[in-house]
């Protein structure tokens, strides 16, 4: 596991040794490639020294590809395909000895009734709302928990139980 040790990054299993973190963004798209693109971005990526990739905008339900999408009840659940895809993506960024970053909120579509407040229509600033309505923290804590909690069949651990998540 990763620690930070006076201002800077030791591995509980190295102490004294200082860590780096060179990385780049996967976008969108970017985060549900097919298996064999997954396969050669990560060999690629390990080529030109890359220890470090950031998942982001993943889980925007309108976009072409997310790992969530809306139950008919108004549920947030993943994606079975999109998160196969993303799945297996991190499986090999780990396996080439990459490390994954994401945010927990990104691009999501929260609307004002998803955050409990019914007397208004439309996508509500939940950025801002987060750190101080308790409906849209809920909100964000049910997505944490949604995916942080999901088992990557690729790797047999959770994205929280997975090490190689920062």
């Amino acid at each position: 596991w990763l620690r930070n040790v006076g201002g800077h990054f030791e591995f509980e299993k190295r102490p004294g040794v200082k860590q780096r973190f060179y990385g780049v963004n996967l976008c969108f798209t970017g985060n549900f490639m097919s298996a064999d693109e997954a396969e050669e971005l990560c060999t690629r990526l390990k080529r030109v020294g890359y220890n470090a990739i950031r998942i982001h905008h993943y889980e925007r339900q309108d976009s072409e590809r997310s790992c969530v999408t809306n139950a008919a009840d108004g549920r947030l659940v993943l994606d079975v395909e999109n998160m196969d895809r993303l799945d297996y993506l991190c499986s090999r960024l780990i396996r080439k000895g990459i490390y994954l970053t994401t945010d927990l909120y990104t691009a999501r579509r929260v609307t004002w009734k998803d955050i409990g407040e019914t007397g208004r229509d439309g996508v509500c600033p939940f950025k801002t709302l987060v750190h101080f309505h308790s409906g849209a923290y809920s909100n964000w804590c049910a997505f944490a928990e949604l995916f942080l909690g999901h088992r990557n069949p690729y790797t047999g651990r959770t994205y929280a139980e997975e090490p190689a998540l920062l």
